[in-house]
């Protein structure tokens, strides 16, 4: 539980997807994913790239997303969402613990 690290985010393909790969990899991928985002105590998101396969990569993120795994195509549009829900959680804060009562 580093301090220094306030979220995790992993970087994938459409290429999980390919038609080479063992039928069961991504189901196990995704059990291995799901289980490590339930036991994180950081937010945990991923970034799955399209390269020329946008279907299979929306595909992916839709899989990811059923998952309760934010998945985004950009880094730059997972940065953004992870920024507004910490400005959220920031605005939440403030209205729960005005701030002379916070730590």
């Amino acid at each position: 539980r580093d301090e220094r690290v306030s979220a995790i985010c992993m970087e994938t393909s459409a290429g999980l997807m390919g038609p080479r790969r063992d039928p069961k990899f991504l189901p196990d991928l995704l059990d291995a994913l799901a289980d490590f985002r339930e036991r994180s105590h950081k937010p945990f998101l991923t970034v799955v790239t399209a390269g020329t396969r946008e279907a299979d990569a929306a595909s992916l993120r839709l899989t990811l997303a059923e998952r309760k795994i934010p998945a985004f195509p950009t880094f730059e549009r997972a940065a953004r969402a992870l920024r507004r829900v910490s400005d959220y959680y920031q605005f939440v804060e403030s209205l729960c613990y005005p701030t002379n009562e916070r730590n």
